[in-house]
Formats: structure tokens, sequence, C-alpha cells
């Protein structure tokens, strides 16, 4: 009966992410199931960042040719934070290069989604202008700015 059974042994240290540990389910199976499940996830993650930078480009390319209409420009900086984290954060970036350390990743991680706070509230504000005090613009911008210094500087547990 032993030859028929295996004993799997995973050891986490969470000693630097109070969150830290296995996140998902391990997938047992046929490495050729795994390796397509693996290869369409890299795809699927490939063609989303894919559809972002275009969006980016397209954007900001809108932004040059009218320098007036400051939406295009905010939004085109907001798809393109978003585009740099998920290639950073996500398999891709492991995959094909090299594997950045936890931590570097966790603080990019976080200051890219708090940075792209500042350019969508920027892209409203460009849209309803009389709506958006300025006083609430420099808070937001103040508290975003006092996160990204807090995620630079504190330890990540």
């Amino acid at each position: 009966a032993q030859a028929d059974s295996a004993v799997v042994l995973i050891q986490v240290a969470n000693y630097s992410f109070r969150s830290g540990g296995i996140w998902y389910s391990i997938d047992f199976g046929k490495t050729d199931k795994l390796k397509d499940f693996y290869i369409s996830k890299i795809i699927s993650d490939s063609i989303l960042m894919g559809i972002m930078l275009i969006m980016a480009l397209y954007h900001l390319g809108l932004a040059l040719i009218n320098s007036r209409k400051l939406s295009s420009l905010y939004f085109g900086l907001f798809t393109l934070v978003l585009f740099t984290r998920s290639l950073f954060i996500g398999e891709f970036i492991s995959t094909f290069f090299v594997t950045l350390p936890w931590e570097f990743q966790l603080r990019f991680d976080y200051i890219l989604v708090v940075s792209s706070l500042i350019f969508i509230l920027h892209f409203l504000k460009s849209l309803f202008n009389k709506e958006y005090h300025d006083n609430i613009m420099v808070i937001n911008i103040g508290i975003t700015v006092i996160f990204i210094l807090l995620f630079l500087y504190l330890p990540t547990y």
C-alpha cells in the first residue's frame, strides 16, 4: 500500500510578510496538462498586458496631439501604471527574465497601486472639473505620497 502513495511536504517560511504562505491551491497532474495550463495563463496575461499597453500608448498619443485635453494624458498614465504592475507582478517577468527579489516586488506592487490613484483622480478631475475641489486633490495627493514613502521605508511585514 505504501508504493501507491506519495507524501508531499511543503515548508513555507512566513517571516517577512504577515499574509505570506501558499495563496493558491497546488495543482497535481501530468506534466503536459500542467504545462498547457501554465502556458495558457501566460498567454492570457500577455494579451491583457498588450491591451493595456495599446490603450496607454493610444491615450498618450492623443495627449500629444491635443495637449489642452489632459484627460487623455491622465488615463494614458493610469493604464501605463496598470500595464507596468501586470508586467512585474504576474508570471510574465519571472518566466522570461530574472526573478526579482520578493521584497522589491511587494513594495513595487504597493507603490504602483497607490500611484495609480493619483492618475485616476486627475483623470476624473479633468472630466468633472466643477465637481472636484482643489483641496480634495491636494489632500489625496498628500496621502498618496505619504503612503509611497511608508512603502519605501517601512519593513514589509
